[in-house]
């Protein structure tokens, strides 16, 4: 009893030092945030911080990690899934978890946040789909390439401006716009393709 009361301790402590430490970040640079007022404003002693993290920079690496560590388990299940390119629920899955974490997402996709992550992520979902669009899409390996960098660029914009707005729509219902936006992309891509085939060949 006395272990699980430690780490429910443990949790609460990191919990609100990432929060706190996000709210500082929208006011000031992390160069200047300073491991007593991020104390102070956790309201935990010096020490409990030390015990857990070296510095303000090590406590946001490790935010950004946790992210990221996060992001590549959902893209395993949807690497996973044979029938679909984005399975809706996963993508729900993936919206909840922003909602969750909403000020940390928030932060690193703004400017203030730096672009270092966000590269990696996008690196991320590269090695992820990049093998399989071309058989799950019918795309060829030049097409996969342009496919990936609209799916992520627009993912992101969605993301951003879902974020922007304040969550107003629910996770079900970001993950069904996304569905419902990459369906009408794929059914536009094949009815392009029905129009530049060849007729059929006359009877002889």
């Amino acid at each position: 009893m006395r272990n699980e009361k430690n780490d429910r301790r443990v949790r609460y402590t990191k919990m609100i030092l990432r929060q706190k430490l996000i709210e500082l970040l929208y006011q000031k640079d992390i160069s200047q945030v300073t491991v007593t007022e991020l104390c102070e404003a956790a309201d935990i002693n010096r020490a409990t911080f030390y015990a857990h993290f070296s510095d303000p920079y090590d406590l946001l690496t490790k935010i950004g990690e946790d992210l990221y560590s996060d992001l590549s388990d959902y893209l395993d299940e949807f690497q996973n899934e044979e029938n679909i390119l984005l399975p809706l629920t996963v993508i729900e899955k993936i919206f909840e978890y922003i909602q969750e974490n909403a000020n940390e997402c928030r932060y690193f996709l703004s400017e203030r946040g730096g672009i270092q992550l966000r590269k990696r992520i996008m690196e991320l979902i590269y090695d992820k789909i990049i093998e399989i669009l071309p058989e799950r899409m019918n795309v060829s390996i030049k097409e996969a390439g342009y496919l990936y960098a609209f799916l992520v660029f627009g993912a992101l914009g969605i993301v951003q401006r879902w974020l922007e707005e304040g969550l107003e729509s629910s996770p079900k219902e970001m993950a069904a716009i996304m569905m419902d936006l990459i369906q009408g992309m794929m059914t536009g891509k094949r009815l392009i393709r029905r129009e530049k085939a060849p007729p059929d060949a006359p009877p002889k």
